[in-house]
């Protein structure tokens, strides 16, 4: 079964802390700030910054090509946050980047996941589930086949929220 988990209050697994220019750090979230070990196919983190000049924080799986997106836009000397929904490296870390001109303080808190048991790897969906998607997007009748199909075993009873990628 797959299944959206918030971790209760939101967990710090990095501390305020510097953060240089245009540079990453990688940090492991599974086993970490409430995700369980396990098979985790995304973490919700809130991704914060604080720094002297204007930039942009940048999260996605550790040990992939970055993203051109970014996840976080913070102003010179104030402090922003973020959420980013991010899926794990099969080790469990996610890579963070700075684009600032200066060092930034950045903190990273686990605000929920995803665990899937039955559910495809991320970024690797089967033809089957393909049309499943395009019936619920396109508001098909197979709503609740689509959903069991995608391993969720309680697809009739109201959710209090969906995760998509429909990039």
């Amino acid at each position: 079964n797959a299944g959206a988990t918030q971790v209760g209050s939101a967990r710090r697994i990095v501390a305020r802390s510097p953060l240089r220019s245009f540079s990453r750090k990688t940090v492991s979230v599974v086993g970490h700030g409430g995700v369980p070990k396990g098979k985790v196919t995304a973490v919700l983190v809130n991704l914060t910054a604080t720094g002297k000049r204007a930039g942009s924080l940048t999260a996605w799986t550790a040990g992939q090509p970055r993203p051109s997106t970014v996840n976080l836009q913070f102003p010179a000397g104030r402090t922003a946050s973020a959420l980013a929904l991010v899926a794990p490296s099969s080790n469990g870390r996610i890579d963070v980047r700075n684009a600032s001109a200066s060092a930034t303080d950045v903190a990273v808190d686990v605000v929920g996941y995803v665990a899937a048991v039955n559910a495809p790897p991320v970024g690797k969906p089967s033809p089957s589930n393909s049309h499943y998607i395009r019936d619920l997007i396109d508001g098909g009748s197979g709503d609740a086949q689509a959903m069991n199909q995608l391993g969720c075993d309680d697809a009739m009873k109201p959710s209090a929220f969906v995760l998509l990628d429909l990039g």
